[in-house]
């Protein structure tokens, strides 16, 4: 191991033994009995050479997750060393049941890795996320997963790690900080979170809710993963229909070379708050670009409607920025009735805009007032924007 604060969890559930580190399951050994009662002193930290922030002992099983805060002593702690007293003989147990520890040695103290109010242990790296969700679902403990470059963001067997959020109730949203101290920068990452309802910590594509991010970057450590909803079965991976997809994909305009990136959502969804079906990056699209697609989609529900959405990745950060080239398909059923249109352009602003004309210079003769719309700064004639209404506005 390294300098790096780690977080270890053994437990025996009955059937088996096993521990995690850092919250992935490192080993496990079929074991059907009990861990035994004794009042004979335990050694803890024997030949360690290592700093302990928490030390937390539960009558119950079920790994919950990395922690995001300081333990509480819920119910079932039998043990809760968390140093608070930094006293150089005694070890106060602050699980209320008294089983304070004895300082064997030289002790020496330093800084909690998670604050008394919670959260962001170790700093501020880690991935941002919010999850969201307008379907009913309450008390139940949400789970993410992080998925590499390079594998199916759709399925939760590809993760890289996962981490318990919590219990939480929806329709709602709430933000997240999951506290990471070794993510690798790169591009492409994804989030996959799930409800996880039978609380087995695996994903039933045909019985929980589930999202998935847009692709996020890692970059000095911190990762936005944006907004994820999560969505009712039926609307992706594992249940439903697996559907050919045909798209008339089209970038007219003259872009330099970038990553188009495309999902799927669902009627009533915001096409932008994230992928939720189905996702796909073409790397390397050199526009103009104008081709029929076919992708192999699964878990679209018959009796729901859906659009394919697209996004120029114009710098190919794989950050996708609001004012980037993008576009919204047409809905289509399943099965789809034919090609979808996907027209990829500059985002157009079709609000109306109030224009106050306060002077004219005077000795003017008759003519017509014309209005132009410069980008930036520019105010040169020939590199004014179409005219806005393409007419004169008076005469």
């Amino acid at each position: 191991f390294d300098t790096k604060f780690h977080h270890f969890y053994l437990e025996g559930n009955g059937s088996k033994i096993a521990i995690y580190i850092d919250g992935t399951n490192k080993a496990e050994a079929d074991y059907t009995g009990s861990f035994p009662q004794s009042d004979k002193d335990m050694r803890i930290g024997y030949h360690l050479d290592a700093s302990m922030d928490e030390i937390r002992m539960r009558k119950k099983s079920g790994f919950p997750g990395l922690p995001t805060a300081r333990y509480n002593a819920e119910e079932g702690t039998w043990l809760l060393y968390q140093f608070d007293n930094q006293s150089t003989t005694q070890i106060t147990d602050n699980s209320g049941l008294n089983n304070h520890g004895t300082v064997n040695g030289t002790a020496a103290y330093e800084d909690d890795v998670y604050a008394s109010g919670g959260g962001g242990g170790g700093g501020t790296q880690g991935i941002n996320l919010t999850v969201a969700s307008n379907e009913t679902l309450t008390n139940e403990t949400i789970l993410a997963g992080l998925v590499a470059p390079g594998q199916d963001p759709n399925y939760w067997a590809n993760r890289s790690w996962d981490h318990s959020l919590g219990d939480y109730t929806f329709p709602g949203s709430y933000t997240f900080l999951i506290p990471r101290n070794d993510l690798v920068d790169g591009t492409n990452y994804h989030l996959i979170v799930f409800a996880d309802l039978n609380n087995d910590y695996l994903l039933d594509d045909a019985t929980e809710h589930k999202g998935t991010s847009m692709p996020f970057s890692i970059s000095a450590g911190i990762g936005n993963a944006g907004t994820i909803n999560l969505n009712a079965p039926g609307g992706g991976g594992g249940g439903g229909t697996q559907v050919q997809l045909q798209a008339q994909i089209k970038i007219q305009k003259d872009y330099e070379s970038g990553n188009l990136h495309l999902w799927v959502n669902k009627e009533g969804e915001d096409p932008m708050s994230g992928q939720s079906v189905w996702g796909e990056i073409i790397n390397d699209v050199n526009p103009p670009y104008d081709e029929l697609k076919t992708f192999t989609i699964d878990g679209l529900s018959t009796g729901n409607r859906f659009y394919l959405v697209g996004h120029f990745d114009a710098n190919s950060d794989n950050v996708l920025e609001h004012l980037e080239p993008s576009g919204v398909s047409e809905l289509f059923d399943i099965p789809p009735g034919g090609p979808v249109n996907l027209k990829i352009q500059d985002q157009i602003y079709t609000d109306s805009v109030e224009v106050v004309i306060k002077s004219i210079a005077p000795y003017i003769g008759r003519g017509d007032l014309w209005l132009a719309l410069y980008e930036n700064e520019d105010t040169n004639p020939i590199n004014a924007l179409p005219a806005i209404p393409d007419n004169p506005i008076f005469s």
